[in-house]
């Protein structure tokens, strides 16, 4: 009889964080692409694991919360989540995941956006997880405040400049702030107004050190080029709708997603436009989703969400919202193929690539 009881418990815990294969990912090589969907009707938030070296699901994760994706260290060990108890929980703490084992490995408030090498965690919310609450810098491995500052990035949309420690992101209506994240200190603050433009960023950016620019997409919507040496706004685009983008490894091009608005005007187009950084122009033609329609697991025209870069540079991943269908560019071609997920990934909010095998 205890025998019995023992297995019924166990068998219960086991059914808690049940996931695809909970030792981890197995023989797969990897590196790792994984796909955050947001809390399902059933209580859990999913992580899909892709093995971008055969471009395929090998794993998944289930956490019993509403989480986001926050970021991930370069080797892939940990995943940097924020979470809440429930949809409408306004509380938010933070989680840090080992996707290998599958194991949380914190959970409290002392965590953020890793820094690229792996030092530092930006943090932009106030200790009760509520509200913005400034900038807050927490040492990685011991989760204990370092700095902190009054002035704070408004969301979670940040770029790095590793050759130069250096980190970008909205600080306030009409400006970047420029945080020094080796010195910790505050390197500077761009006013876009007098840069030329009343546009910020909002849905997403990037940094180029090599070109010194600093390209972002705004919720009017607009695409916007800043040429980080001259501090001027040298191009500004309009664009369907406020876009993830994706700057290539080679510096080349940027990819430009076409999300719509989700649940109110505008329509996706179904296209992913594609800026030379050379030429300082779009190129045509743009690539063309609607090849992948009709599928019978995605609305049509394709929601194109967040894009990541391959590790090696030769593909971009796409995400879909409303679809359970992964996109992925081949970089040289632009040619198109999917990979499908399971229908529980209809909502996938954020993607996080390993970023070294």
């Amino acid at each position: 009889m205890r025998k019995l009881l023992l297995l019924f418990i166990l068998f219960l815990l086991w059914g808690i964080n049940c996931t695809k294969n909970p030792a981890g990912p197995g023989l797969s090589r990897g590196p790792y692409l994984y796909a955050i969907a947001w809390q399902s009707v059933d209580g859990y938030s999913r992580i899909y694991y892709i093995d971008t070296s055969v471009d395929s699901l090998v794993d998944s994760l289930l956490l019993p919360y509403d989480i986001r994706g926050w970021g991930i260290s370069s080797k892939g060990d940990k995943l940097y989540l924020s979470a809440r108890i429930g949809l409408f929980d306004p509380a938010v703490f933070k989680l840090e995941v080992n996707p290998f084992n599958k194991r949380i490995i914190y959970q409290g408030q002392n965590s953020g956006v890793p820094t690229p090498d792996g030092k530092y965690l930006i943090d932009i919310l106030a200790p009760d997880g509520l509200s913005l609450g400034g900038l807050t810098i927490y040492d990685a491995r011991f989760h204990t405040q370092v700095f902190h500052s009054d002035t704070g990035f408004q969301n979670i949309t940040i770029a790095f400049d590793e050759s130069r420690s250096l980190a970008y992101g909205a600080i306030a209506s009409g400006k970047i702030g420029v945080f020094d994240y080796r010195k910790l200190r505050w390197d500077r603050v761009i006013d876009l107004v007098q840069a030329g433009s009343t546009e910020g960023p909002d849905r997403d950016i990037a940094v180029s050190p090599l070109l010194q620019k600093l390209y972002f997409t705004s919720a009017n919507p607009f695409f916007c080029v800043l040429d980080l040496k001259k501090n001027k706004i040298i191009q500004q685009l309009r664009i369907n709708s406020s876009s993830y983008l994706a700057l290539t490894k080679d510096n080349r091009f940027v990819y430009l997603t076409d999300p719509g608005g989700y649940l109110i005007p505008p329509e996706p187009t179904g296209y992913i436009g594609i800026y030379s950084t050379f030429d300082e122009a779009p190129v045509q033609p743009s690539i063309d989703t609607r090849s992948l329609c009709p599928h019978p697991c995605a609305y049509c025209p394709l929601y194109t969400d967040q894009i990541k870069i391959s590790p090696d540079g030769s593909k971009a991943y796409v995400s879909t919202s409303g679809g359970c269908i992964m996109v992925v560019i081949d970089i040289p071609s632009n040619s198109l193929r999917t990979i499908n997920l399971v229908a529980e990934a209809t909502a996938t909010a954020q993607l996080l690539i390993q970023s070294k095998p």
